[in-house]
């Protein structure tokens, strides 16, 4: 699911919710909710060529639009005024398993350094199997990800319905902040 749409749903539930630190752990688990719904997902494959490669910045470009818009949004539809951070950190906290599933993948294939210098990362550089921060990461992103239908019976039909689905949980979002 593109950023906007967990930044959104993050934002509307924390904007609902009275108590704050609830909403905020509400607007961080509708996260893994939200993926279970099939949904269109932009190709990240970009920044494992590192920085300086031409294909890298097209994706830059997208998530760097992304999380503009989402920003963007949150502000002019928010219409509890005077809650704005707490608007704010809910649509970040919607967004931060995102960021979680881009680091433990960069951990475990010990592409940090090689995103900087600029150098592709290799999925099969990994980090030795009994390494404690290897394990996290791998276990992570098997949370992350097994909560995504891959398998959907209407396969063909799940970039059309991924897009309609976002759509739909974007508007009821905006209407709700």
């Amino acid at each position: 699911m593109i950023l906007v749409v967990h930044a959104l749903a993050g934002a509307a539930i924390s904007s609902q919710v009275k108590i704050t630190w609830l909403g905020w752990i509400l607007a961080f688990f509708s996260h893994f909710i939200l993926d279970i719904i099939p949904h269109y997902d932009y190709n990240l494959k970009g920044f494992a060529f590192g920085w300086k490669s031409k294909n890298f910045w097209p994706v830059a470009l997208k998530v760097s639009l992304d999380l503009a818009t989402s920003l963007i949004l949150i502000i002019i539809f928010n219409n509890h005024k005077g809650n704005l951070t707490n608007v704010l950190i809910g649509g970040f906290l919607g967004m931060l398993p995102d960021a979680f599933n881009a680091a433990s993948y960069l951990f475990k294939s010990r592409g940090w350094k090689k995103l900087f210098i600029g150098e592709t990362i290799n999925i099969n550089d990994t980090e030795p199997t009994n390494n404690f921060s290897y394990k996290i990461s791998n276990f992570y992103q098997k949370i992350h990800n097994n909560n995504h239908i891959h398998h959907w019976p209407l396969r063909d039909l799940r970039s059309f319905w991924g897009i309609i689905n976002q759509i739909i949980i974007s508007l009821t979002a905006l209407l709700l902040i």
